[in-house]
């Protein structure tokens, strides 16, 4: 998946300064995310931390690039 680093960070900043940016909004897509990790690595029978924090998650992002 590619993600455009330019992109998303107008789209956080647009979205922070609207107030529409809200901590539930991390959350659940923290959950949705780990809810991926655990399929996938079911899918391919590998062993992956399925419940990653929020700065786990983004440091493992920053990994793959």
């Amino acid at each position: 998946m590619y993600i455009n680093p330019e992109w998303a960070a107008r789209e956080y900043l647009t979205r922070s300064k609207s107030d529409t940016w809200k901590q539930a909004n991390d959350d659940e897509s923290l959950k949705c995310w780990n809810l991926e990790r655990i399929l996938e690595a079911k899918q391919f029978g590998e062993v992956k931390k399925t419940d990653l924090r929020m700065d786990e998650l983004l440091g493992e992002l920053e990994e793959d690039d």
